[in-house]
């Protein structure tokens, strides 16, 4: 009651009080989620156990498969990576997929070009407690947001980066481009979405839209040796994680 009674009176004062008020409230609600999510995800006995912990929040889901998502994360765990980078986050489901298969005391950058700003507050709730996250509100393709990455980065490279922002061919291609360089040698580099979807395979509209992404991961693939892919089933609509080392061997 005087929750309600005080959103009513900053109504009457000032609607942009109200909303600020409301931007409050909802920041608080998914820092308090973020955190419990963290916590279920630290008890969890393996992380497959942390993949459905992820998979079924309301509040910080993956647009993931699990089979595909959890292999990802077991190669992690065999390298703990201490920098990770990845762009495009959604929910921030995988942040905090990540964060767990990441060194404990990693630094983890996520870069959206649509952050809320309830979201920039929330998602470093998601990271165990001696890990650092940093959410990146910024066009991964502008200049500027290199540099800011390189300044992150203090003169030490990625770990691994994963790319799942634009979609397009010149958008992969240019995230590929500018930031496969800041990754150690020996480090990992991974891309969703590089199955077709059905509308591109069979002219058949669903949710699923993975763009031009499998036509640059074929062209990866025909460059380059010692690419993995992770796919359930080949004749999926869309989804797959393809990964690579880096620096990058020419087939």
């Amino acid at each position: 009651m005087l929750k309600l009674i005080l959103k009513r009176s900053l109504h009457r004062i000032s609607p942009r009080g109200a909303a600020w008020a409301a931007d409050q409230g909802w920041a608080f609600r998914l820092a308090r989620e973020a955190r419990a999510l963290r916590r279920r995800c630290d008890r969890a006995p393996d992380l497959g156990a942390v993949a459905d912990e992820v998979l079924r929040s309301r509040w910080f889901g993956a647009i993931q498969k699990k089979t595909e998502i959890l292999q990802l994360l077991i190669a992690l765990r065999r390298s703990r990576p201490r920098r990770v980078c990845e762009i495009g986050a959604a929910q921030g489901g995988t942040l905090a997929l990540f964060s767990q298969a990441a060194a404990t005391d990693a630094a983890l950058l996520s870069i959206d070009l649509n952050f809320a700003p309830a979201r920039i507050r929330s998602h470093p709730h998601l990271v165990r407690p001696r890990q650092r996250a940093t959410c990146l509100r910024a066009d991964s393709h502008a200049p500027e947001t290199v540099e800011r990455v390189k300044r992150w980065l203090a003169g030490e490279p990625l770990d691994f980066l994963f790319i799942d922002g634009d979609h397009s061919l010149a958008g992969v291609s240019a995230d590929h481009r500018l930031y496969a360089p800041l990754v150690r040698a020996g480090g990992l580099i991974a891309f969703h979405d590089i199955v077709p979807d059905f509308k591109t395979r069979h002219g058949i509209v669903t949710p699923a839209d993975v763009g031009e992404v499998p036509e640059f991961w074929q062209d990866l693939k025909r460059r380059s040796v010692g690419t993995r892919e992770l796919i359930e089933e080949p004749d999926q609509d869309g989804f797959g994680i393809g990964v690579v080392g880096w620096p990058e061997e020419p087939a």
